[in-house]
């Protein structure tokens, strides 16, 4: 009889490696024995393993390639702008944009914004005033209108703490919730914007998601939906879960995410268990 799944995906942040380590970076973060075992057993048996991260490649390498190589693995970064087969970086799929339009429509929400962009595989070219409170690789600084012209598989807009708590109400949050709305109106532009509550803008080409670049690898395999084994915690992963045939939420992931799954694992035990389990 046929295995339960011909391909697994897994998320990184909170469910490659544990819920724990958010924060680490890099090599610092370790996925756990047991899971470079489970998935280093599924590709020695034939099963292609993608890991899929809203991270960009950069930041993901380091901890992806803690993973036995094989022509089975794969990588989805920057949420489905960049995927890449482990050995075969040569070959890789990159959704770019031409960020000069979501500038200007994140500049006329708050002319204080500022902005990043993923340059390639190396780091983030940004403009003098992006913070860098957060573990990366920054190139180098840029004014905002050469910025605009660099084609890239991601534009970060941040909002500063005093434009998120403008809007017209005078209501602290308000205006995160005016640009939400307003870039939502600009989603059938070819971009997608997310607006996070820390005042952090994500652009990404809107044909750019996990489940996307994860549905092109599984064809590649000819490994049907039905038979796609999804594990994730977060809501970048829902329409991954949403997609495949067989689901695993980890036990700290939203209701709503783990509601949309067809199993929960609370541990990375109990995930490579789960994935011993439905693979039989």
């Amino acid at each position: 009889m046929a295995a339960a799944y011909g391909l697994v995906v897994m998320d990184l942040d909170g469910t490659l490696v544990p819920h724990r380590a958010h924060g680490g970076w890099g090599a610092d973060m370790v996925i756990p024995p047991v899971l470079v075992k489970t998935l280093d057993d599924l590709q020695a048996s034939g099963i292609p393993v993608v890991v899929a991260t809203g991270r960009p490649v950069w930041a993901a390498l380091p901890i992806v390639r803690q993973l036995p190589e094989s022509d089975l693995l794969w990588l989805v970064a920057s949420d489905g702008a960049y995927t890449h087969r482990l050995r075969d970086p040569s070959g890789a799929t990159c959704l770019t944009l031409s960020p000069e339009r979501a500038v200007a429509a994140i500049s006329s929400l708050a002319a204080s914004a500022e902005f990043a962009v993923e340059f390639g595989t190396e780091g983030y070219v940004h403009t003098p005033g992006f913070a860098q409170d957060f573990p990366s690789t920054f190139i180098r600084s840029a004014d905002v209108s050469e910025l605009a012209q660099i084609r890239t598989t991601r534009l970060i807009g941040r909002l500063t703490p005093a434009s998120q708590e403008s809007g017209e109400s005078g209501e602290p949050g308000a205006h995160l919730e005016h640009a939400r709305q307003a870039l939502r109106e600009l989603d059938g532009d070819g971009l997608r914007y997310t607006v996070f509550d820390n005042g952090w803008i994500d652009v990404v080409a809107a044909a750019a998601t996990k489940e996307s670049m994860v549905a092109t690898i599984a064809a590649h395999h000819g490994v049907a939906a039905p038979r796609v084994l999804v594990a994730g915690d977060g809501d970048n992963d829902l329409g991954m879960i949403r997609w495949g045939g067989l689901s695993i939420a980890m036990a700290h992931a939203p209701l709503h995410v783990r509601d949309a799954a067809g199993h929960v694992a609370g541990s990375p035990e109990e995930l490579a268990a789960l994935l011993v389990e439905l693979h039989q």
